[in-house]
């Protein structure tokens, strides 16, 4: 006997595939593999969003070092002021920020932000001369 070996009685033929029936629509093949790599592709993004959210550098909240820093120096010192702080302070334990401010009174102060511990974001404040 010549050609491939067959399966089954004699007479009988591996039907072509797909088998009558199953044929397979066009554009239908490859969506498993599409939605595969889309789903592949969510699942990388959103682990370099949380990556980049826990690993990344963290900074004090300007705004929140302006307003408890002048609060807290309008409790000491008995005069209302209006500070202005670096756009970016990175919490590096030692880091030190110069804010410049205006009090109530048209004094101009420069305050000294200093970061003591970056774990829990604590940092003082001393007046600058």
């Amino acid at each position: 006997m010549t050609g491939p070996p067959r399966d089954g009685p004699p007479g009988w033929a591996q039907p072509p595939y797909p088998a009558p029936g199953h044929e397979v629509a066009p554009g239908k093949r490859r969506t498993g593999v599409i939605a595969g790599v889309v789903g592949l592709a969510v699942v990388v993004a959103a682990t370099v969003v949380v990556l980049s959210s826990t690993l990344g550098t963290r900074v004090l909240d300007r705004s929140a070092v302006q307003r408890d820093v002048a609060a807290q120096f309008a409790q000491h010192q008995g005069v209302k002021v209006q500070l202005r702080c670096p756009g970016t302070m990175t919490l590096t334990k030692g880091a030190t920020y110069r804010c410049r401010g205006t009090t109530a009174a048209g004094e101009d102060v420069a305050l000294e932000i200093r970061v003591t511990d970056a774990a829990p974001a604590r940092y003082i404040w001393l007046e600058k001369r």
